[in-house]
């Protein structure tokens, strides 16, 4: 073998793999250039409108659309189960309906739910957030369907009393309107309340609309969100009353705590 031959061949592939490796970085680097503009110049056309955005403006893609349809009965009386452990097979689901077993109770009215438990043996971690996140979420997982996945949307700790908020996510946009408000006590749960439209089906349309990105929308809609914006979210809501079709909206957070609401497709302020 001519092995002076070979390491120069040899030495030739490594060089021509250098290359290569070289443009392949700038290629990727370059997106990111371009993306740090952009963020930096619509932030600072913000800021001159009285507009201040502490985190970062998110990109804007197509959104479907989505609509629900009421589960069938069995879904009702196996979230009945799923709580108290009673059966509900002969329950009218038209009207107000209100199990108990033992220290368990469950009652709907007005579309909506209240779980109340007067003693719960299994505990909550409250000192520790991010634990306790992950036990609530598996929790909500394993009342509901197991199919549904769910996303912290508040957390108010008093004493010894800890509020939690949770909202159902449709591919990763949550859906703000069907939302889940959980009391806990000394670290054991005592209370759990939503809408029943949190257990209906969700239906997507196949096809998408492209929706009005969010800093167009903070630009024209400067005199809504004048102040210091925490964060600028994606998601879905329910407009005009309409319960069986939801919207894709951006919601602003303001330092305040306030939220204001723009439709995504039309860019349109929601009061």
């Amino acid at each position: 073998m001519n092995w002076r031959k070979a390491k120069n061949i040899l030495l030739v592939v490594l060089l021509l793999l250098n290359v290569f490796l070289f443009i392949n970085v700038l290629s990727v680097k370059d997106p990111f250039d371009i993306t740090g503009k952009y963020q930096k110049d619509a932030k600072k056309a913000l800021q001159t409108a009285g507009v201040i955005v502490t985190g970062n403006i998110p990109s804007s893609s197509p959104v479907g659309r989505i609509s629900f349809s009421q589960p069938e009965e069995s879904f009702y009386t196996e979230f009945v189960q799923r709580l108290t452990g009673l059966e509900a097979e002969n329950a009218d689901w038209s009207s107000d309906n209100r199990f108990k077993n033992g220290g368990a109770v469950l009652s709907f009215s007005g579309g909506n739910f209240i779980y109340t438990l007067e003693t719960s043996e299994e505990l909550f971690p409250t000192d520790n957030a991010k634990k306790l996140d992950q036990k609530l979420k598996g929790w909500l997982k394993e009342k509901f369907s197991g199919k549904d996945a769910f996303v912290q949307d508040g957390l108010v700790q008093n004493g010894d009393t800890t509020t939690a908020e949770y909202v159902r996510k449709y591919k990763n946009l949550p859906l703000f309107g069907q939302r889940i408000t959980l009391t806990i006590i000394n670290n054991r749960l005592t209370k759990m309340g939503g809408s029943l439209k949190l257990l209906y089906d969700i239906k997507a349309s196949k096809a998408t609309d492209e929706i009005i990105s969010p800093n167009i929308v903070l630009l024209t809609g400067k005199d809504k969100v004048q102040g210091i914006i925490n964060s600028i979210d994606l998601g879905y809501l329910s407009l005009q009353g309409d319960d069986l079709y939801d919207t894709p909206v951006w919601r602003i957070t303001l330092a305040s705590g306030e939220k204001v609401w723009f439709n995504a497709y039309t860019g349109e302020f929601l009061e």
